[in-house]
């Protein structure tokens, strides 16, 4: 379970990671990065993301599921899914948040290096979904896992709430639409479809006022900002975990 130590961590390494990815891979600091290692930074970090957050979260996720089909699973196992969601919340907190800002932080630096704009259909889909999986991913899956973490402290443990709270309708629908989206974006990046781009003139004008397409992706990452108020909202109104969490049995 989340100790102090591990609250205070799981907020600076998401920090310092945002600030190494400032230093590398914009201009600010005057930092000249290499095609080929920018490339080769991007490869691993989305790798890393793959490897050791989605596809581990994703078994995990599935085997929690099925421990909480009935409550009488839930008392029996309740030792391995505490365990379980210790590893979930590392994962979750730590593995995911930065390897995913470094993907996307060298992400737009081989659009600046490669020359690229996002007036290319597939490029500019590709930025939509991973600023989409970031956002929620930091904001509904981290709660989620925050929320799991502190509940199963509790004691009493009321077993048939937590076996609700794992079997979360909305969240679970949205912990599971991440894989997909990973293989999303892998699957275009790789294929690089000959899709069109929403309102390209528009963006076109855009990218020229930011004098480089990669500012302009950046700040459509940071626009993206705008996701979190609407991801609180859905998860206060859709989300039993948060209604549990807040008021106890319904």
């Amino acid at each position: 379970m989340p100790n102090r130590v591990l609250v205070q961590l799981e907020k600076l390494f998401p920090v310092l990671c945002l600030l190494a990815c400032c230093i590398l891979f914009t201009p600010f600091f005057h930092v000249q990065m290499d095609l080929h290692y920018t490339l080769f930074i991007h490869l691993v970090s989305y790798l890393t993301l793959g490897i050791f957050f989605e596809i581990p979260e994703m078994g995990l996720n599935l085997w929690s599921v099925k421990l909480s089909s009935s409550e009488e699973l839930v008392s029996a196992g309740l030792p391995l899914i505490k365990r379980i969601f210790n590893m979930r919340y590392v994962l979750t907190h730590f593995i995911a948040p930065c390897s995913g800002i470094m993907t996307v932080m060298s992400g737009l630096a081989l659009v600046h290096l490669g020359n690229y704009s996002f007036t290319t259909g597939w490029l500019f889909w590709i930025l939509v979904a991973a600023i989409f999986g970031l956002y929620k991913g930091m904001n509904q899956h981290n709660y989620y896992m925050k929320q799991m973490c502190l509940y199963i402290k509790r004691s009493p443990l009321d077993r048939k709430n937590l076996a609700r709270m794992i079997r979360s309708v909305f969240d679970q629908s949205l912990i599971i639409l991440e894989f997909p989206t990973y293989v999303f974006i892998y699957a275009v990046a790789y294929y690089k479809p000959r899709w069109p781009a929403p309102f390209e003139s528009t963006v076109g004008h855009v990218e020229e006022l930011f004098h480089a397409p990669a500012l302009f992706g950046l700040f459509l990452v940071g626009v993206g900002g705008l996701l979190i108020p609407v991801f609180r909202s859905l998860i206060k109104k859709y989300s039993c975990v948060a209604r549990l969490t807040r008021k106890g049995d319904i």
